[in-house]
């Protein structure tokens, strides 16, 4: 037993002689403003702008995030002659005090006559700190993969929440965020 508890602590320190205290300190601040912070000092470079070190920083520390709740205003403008959905947030809001929401993940449906279901998603990068209104954000979401020659016209005048069946209709949603711990 005692012997385990050595090698553990031999373990332990080798890791940190060899890493730095960085890489501790990494794991434990993993999905949070400070494993940001952390990030960009150590990851500094001439060579690289500041904007793009902490645009990577934040992608590596963001975590998602299921079940926030989110109010605002958007406008979805589903044109399917592009072959694209438009989806901009007028204003929101984050419900809560203690994550920065960093990106939100839209999906878009179509539902043909047969029930045949055509889907794509996108992602909204932004920078939503509680307590602070969100505005003009988009994202265009493209390339469902409709048929050539089949009509959606039908689809495009009906909201999927309005039927009972889901035939004919359109719909979307947000899919969940990502986001950091304050």
């Amino acid at each position: 037993m005692l012997r385990s508890k050595f090698n553990l602590v031999l373990a332990l320190t080798a890791v940190i002689a060899l890493s730095g205290c960085y890489e501790i300190e990494k794991i434990f601040n993993q999905g949070t403003v400070k494993g940001v912070s952390l990030c960009m000092e150590n990851d500094s470079s001439p060579l690289l702008s500041d904007e793009l070190i902490k645009r990577s920083c934040i992608k590596e520390h963001q975590t998602t995030f299921s079940g926030i709740s989110f109010s605002g205003r958007a406008y979805v403008n589903f044109n399917l002659e592009k072959d694209q959905v438009d989806v901009r947030i007028s204003e929101g809001s984050s419900g809560y005090d203690n994550i920065i929401i960093t990106e939100i993940h839209v999906l878009a449906y179509i539902y043909d006559e047969n029930g045949k279901k055509y889907s794509n998603n996108g992602i909204m990068y932004v920078w939503l700190e509680p307590n602070v209104e969100l505005t003009g954000s988009r994202v265009l979401i493209k390339d469902f993969g409709l048929p050539e020659g089949v009509s959606f016209d039908e689809a495009l005048r009906t909201f999927c929440s309005d039927v009972e069946k889901k035939v004919s209709c359109r719909s979307w949603e947000l899919s969940h965020f990502r986001g950091l711990k304050i």
